[in-house]
């Protein structure tokens, strides 16, 4: 308790204010936390070979990409295309 009292004034008008603020502030650092991902230089260097020569692909894969539908897009009369 002793640290809230310390904390309301240092950082807001009230404990309305500081309560309002560090409601936002912890979902924020836990959202933060589970969509970083965070790599060691070993795993890094590692990624970075990957994206800069990619493994070829394997026949289980070419087999997925062939199986699926084709991609054509259908616009209506009048409609953009991209």
């Amino acid at each position: 308790m002793s640290m809230l009292i310390q904390a309301v004034p240092l950082q807001s008008n009230g404990l309305a204010d500081f309560d309002t603020r560090t409601s936002i502030i912890a979902p924020q650092a836990v959202i933060e936390q589970h969509e970083r991902l965070e790599l060691s230089e070993k795993q890094t260097l590692w990624m970075l070979d990957l994206l800069e020569a990619p493994p070829a692909p394997k026949a289980k894969l070419m087999a997925a990409i062939a199986a699926l539908p084709s991609r054509s897009c259908r616009f209506r009369s009048g409609a953009k295309s991209l």
